[in-house]
């Protein structure tokens, strides 16, 4: 029982040091605002959430930007759910809290606490402590490698990998 708490409080703290680590990385290395940073197809994803909180979310169902002049569904064709997901959250929250965070940070903070979440999942998934620490460390020795989180990250594997982890 002791060895179970013990192992999770280290999936937990590790798991939440290299979340806010990967964030750190991101949201310090460039002065410009968040959505600025985005390109290539992390803009691409990005201009879905940005849609969805300027317009319509029903715009997702009959997207004629794309692919003009032809209607495509959106939300299926180009895998946008965390888009859809992040992008209800901010406008829920923002009905209660009010504007407090530009919607590009809320964005970027969701992928990283979803990130933070599927690490935990990972490293509660090994036996012992000794084992979670030494996969913690691999994982760090290795972070550019291992994500690109820290980098850009609107990319679909920061969201689809923790989902990958909580099945392991």
């Amino acid at each position: 029982m002791a060895q179970d708490i013990s192992k999770n409080l280290w999936a937990l703290v590790l798991s939440a040091w290299i979340a806010s680590r990967a964030a750190i990385i991101f949201f310090g290395k460039d002065p410009r605002e968040v959505s600025q940073r985005f390109a290539s197809e992390n803009a691409f994803y990005y201009s879905f959430y940005s849609q969805l909180l300027s317009e319509s979310p029903w715009k997702l169902w009959e997207d004629r930007l794309s692919e003009a002049p032809s209607a495509i569904l959106a939300l299926r064709r180009f895998n946008i759910y965390q888009e859809l997901c992040f992008g209800l959250l901010f406008q829920g929250l923002q009905g209660i809290f009010g504007e407090s965070i530009s919607p590009a940070s809320f964005y970027c903070l969701c992928v990283f606490i979803v990130y933070g979440l599927g690490l935990w999942a990972f490293f509660g998934s090994l036996e012992t402590s000794a084992e979670v620490i030494f996969c913690g460390a691999l994982y760090l020795s290795s972070f550019q490698a291992c994500t690109h989180v820290a980098f850009m990250p609107p990319l679909r594997e920061n969201c689809a990998l923790p989902f990958w982890f909580c099945s392991i």
